[in-house]
């Protein structure tokens, strides 16, 4: 919802100033005040708190797989439903490699996303460690993340693939990514480096439906994001023309932003 708010009023934003910014420069100005916004106050009627509890690392018992093969067999293992979509490397691999867990079936069995490509692998040592987690059922997505030593930054699902494609590198994690959803209207998203032990990672969350298109918040942040992006451009275009016409709607702009957004502040 956030993309199309931001389009909208870009294409507002456009007319109002007669054409004087382009609509690309006006979305990323737009863009840019709406993170601001959310970042800068609590609001309570968009943002939620939440927390993600990291799990530490599984190696007891040991396990079978052949090559070819999808399904792992242990024997006093203590595999869990969460297992699923985390990763499993085996210490006969050289170098390790590691697979992701797509399915669950007892906690002596599971089975993988792809074949295992190794050769015959019986009763090895095995290390299982996850790194994808849901978000709070609430949340849409993060805001803003802490983790253990320091706030969490976002990377994109290509970026981390070109940076660590195998997922090989353990730690305390320092960035996220938005990844696919395990159960359906449930944001879920994958930590890197991979967390290896139990730790707690607090963030701030955009409430989902929180600015759907029925929500009074949409109109009510509309406003003050059109007002300083206006405020702003009519700046920039006064530094670049020279025009009193845009330094006089500069401030007028200025006065009705600040004017909207202590209204808003009040009704929060």
């Amino acid at each position: 919802m956030a993309n199309l708010l931001v389009s909208q009023l870009a294409a507002r934003a456009y007319l109002l100033l007669d054409s004087q910014l382009d609509i690309v420069a006006l979305r990323v100005l737009l863009d840019q005040q709406y993170r601001m916004l959310l970042h800068a106050f609590p609001w309570s009627f968009i943002k939620a708190d939440g927390e993600i509890t990291t799990a530490a690392t599984k190696v007891a018992g040991t396990v079978t797989i052949s090559n070819g093969s999808k399904v792992v067999t242990g024997v006093g293992t203590s595999f869990a439903a969460g297992d699923v979509g985390g990763l499993i490397t085996f210490t006969t691999d050289s170098p390790l490699i590691p697979y992701r867990i797509a399915t669950f079936t007892s906690t002596t069995v599971i089975g993988l996303a792809a074949n295992y490509t190794g050769a015959l692998t019986s009763g090895a040592a095995y290390t299982l460690y996850q790194n994808r987690y849901d978000l709070d059922a609430t949340v849409e997505t993060i805001i803003s993340g802490l983790g253990q030593t320091s706030e969490l930054g976002e990377l994109s699902q290509a970026d981390l693939d070109h940076l660590d494609p195998l997922r090989a590198k353990t730690g305390v994690p320092r960035y996220y990514t938005y990844c696919a959803e395990l159960t359906a209207g449930t944001t879920r998203v994958e930590l890197w480096p991979v967390p290896t032990a139990t730790k707690s990672i607090k963030y701030i969350g955009l409430k989902r439906d929180s600015l759907s298109a029925s929500s009074q918040a949409v109109s009510d942040i509309a406003d003050v994001l059109l007002k300083s992006a206006l405020e702003l451009a009519c700046e920039a275009i006064f530094a670049r023309t020279g025009d009193p016409r845009w330094d006089r709607l500069t401030e007028r702009y200025g006065a009705q932003y600040h004017e909207a957004l202590e209204m808003l502040k009040q009704r929060d």
